[in-house]
């Protein structure tokens, strides 16, 4: 546990000597060199607040922004210098939108792309448009211009020094 809280994920921005921590009551930044901390919840009664209690991951994109992967709301990406939240979600008219609202991992690829691991398959995102492709179930019927087939459930993604995409489900590893 850290502070009381069991964590879950860690991001280290470097030039400030914050370190990042997701747990499952939200989200601690921590100064390693003053002690400092600031902790950041879900308050139902702002919207500018995280936007869900249970979040799993968390990525550093290097201009600024902390993605984070919840349970139930989608995903947030968070403004360090600002402490804004953006709340990004799934719009069942919207093809290029995020796959599904219950996320649980994120991975930025070397194009610099974040793959997002949901309930109902991949979303592959550019940052910079907010577009996903989507990677989905078999059995779930999604626009064919935008979406490919893969399994459910996915919990971890990474990637081999080959370039191979490696993920895994709660039902298995591909």
């Amino acid at each position: 546990t850290f502070l009381n809280f069991p964590a879950g994920a860690f991001y280290f921005e470097e030039e400030k000597k914050n370190i990042w921590i997701l747990t499952d009551s939200g989200m601690i930044r921590r100064n390693l060199l003053n002690n400092q901390q600031k902790v950041f919840r879900h308050d139902p009664r702002d919207a500018n607040s995280l936007s869900d209690f249970s979040v799993f991951d968390l990525k550093g994109d290097g201009e600024g922004n902390i993605w984070i992967a919840t349970h139930n709301t989608g995903l947030e990406k968070f403004n360090i210098r600002t402490e804004q939240f953006t709340h990004i979600r799934h719009d069942k008219n919207n093809p290029a939108s995020l796959v599904n609202d219950s996320s649980h991992a994120l991975f930025f690829d070397r194009q610099h792309f974040l793959w997002i691991g949901t309930h109902n398959g991949l979303s592959r995102m550019d940052t910079k448009t907010g577009k996903c492709t989507n990677y989905v179930n078999r059995n779930i019927p999604l626009n064919p211009a935008v979406c490919h087939r893969i399994s459910q459930y996915l919990t971890t993604i990474l990637t081999s020094s080959l370039s191979c995409f490696i993920y895994s489900t709660i039902f298995n590893l591909s």
